[in-house]
């Protein structure tokens, strides 16, 4: 059993922030909105500390305080550190729902980039027409948050390293979902030089919602500074198959690539055992060892490319090195 006391996690976020909530900077997680912040400087550190099951507790930091922030995040020299980035329609709370599942479940700590992806009344007269205003409504704040996640990720490439006997420590970043799509316009935007994903070990572009076509041209200037780049695919994802309906465009978590990409490692978990139409394939509902073994190494910072004597079992590597 889990002590809450360790459920403490750092989190950024481009959120807006309902100050009323807050009694000294410290308040419940509805202080945070799903709207975009306004002001200037929009992003916000915070340190969350889960009370229950279902209740947490944020205490926001004063500015000047994120690299000491930065440096106790990692708070064992021996775990690895995650920095995570959720998709669309997650609420404040279901990003640190989320962010606390890989840190039980991959023994990391997670650092979560929290942005506003979920939109509390969207506009259209049928269901069908809600969820789409919705999820184009994500999309475009996504492309927006550009320069939140480039000084996210410029104040993470400062953290302080553990000692060079700690070898398990490592930096790794992992996108899901629509988190790709905030990605790839930052990667694409003037923001990013490079600088920022060296400190990389691993980086885990989860069931992405991202175009399959020219994916690799985005990915190479990652590729390029140095990390691992791991793509899953899920040709059977649910909610994949829903945005491809709506963008007329093949999604990359749900296509196999029609040719090798040199450095990107693409594994192909549909037909595993209990995977079928998930799209959350890192999450306690998939029980299968096979894939759980994958995530556990890629969060871990270690290699996710070569099967071990077929220890990936159902997992099919495409285009291994």
């Amino acid at each position: 059993m889990i002590s809450l006391e360790d459920l403490e996690m750092l989190v950024a976020t481009n959120r807006c922030l309902y100050a009323d909530k807050l009694s000294d900077g410290v308040g419940p997680v509805e202080a945070f909105g799903e709207e975009r912040e306004k002001r200037e400087e929009k992003l916000r550190f915070a340190r969350a500390t889960r009370e229950s099951t279902e209740q947490w507790r944020i205490q926001l930091l004063r500015e000047g305080q994120e690299s000491w922030a930065l440096s106790l995040a990692t708070r064992a020299e021996q775990r690895s550190c995650v920095l995570y980035v959720h998709g669309h329609n997650k609420t404040f709370k279901d990003s640190l729902k989320q962010a606390s599942t890989i840190e039980n479940r991959y023994n990391v700590d997670v650092i979560l980039f929290s942005w506003p992806s979920f939109k509390e009344h969207p506009q259209g007269q049928t269901e069908q027409e809600k969820q789409i205003d919705a999820y184009l409504s994500a999309r475009t704040i996504a492309e927006s948050s550009a320069d939140e996640f480039d000084r996210f990720l410029q104040l993470c490439s400062g953290m302080p390293r553990s000692p060079a006997s700690a070898s398990s420590h490592t930096v790794n970043l992992f996108t899901h979902s629509m988190g790709n799509y905030l990605l790839q316009n930052y990667v694409e935007s003037q923001a990013f030089d490079g600088f920022e994903s060296k400190g990389l070990s691993n980086i885990v572009v989860c069931q992405a919602d991202v175009n399959c076509t020219d994916h690799q041209l985005w990915l190479r200037k990652l590729i390029d500074t140095g990390p691992g780049v791991h793509v899953t695919v899920n040709q059977s994802d649910n909610r994949l198959a829903l945005a491809q309906d709506v963008l007329k465009s093949a999604r990359l978590g749900n296509t196999r690539p029609g040719a090798a990409c040199a450095g990107i490692t693409y594994v192909d978990v549909t037909d595993g055992r209990g995977i079928g139409s998930e799209h959350t394939i890192w999450s306690e509902k998939i029980n299968n060892d096979a894939v759980r073994a994958f995530f556990a190494s890629v969060l871990n910072g270690k290699p996710g490319g070569a099967p071990m004597d077929n220890f990936w079992g159902s997992i099919r590597q495409l285009f291994p090195d």
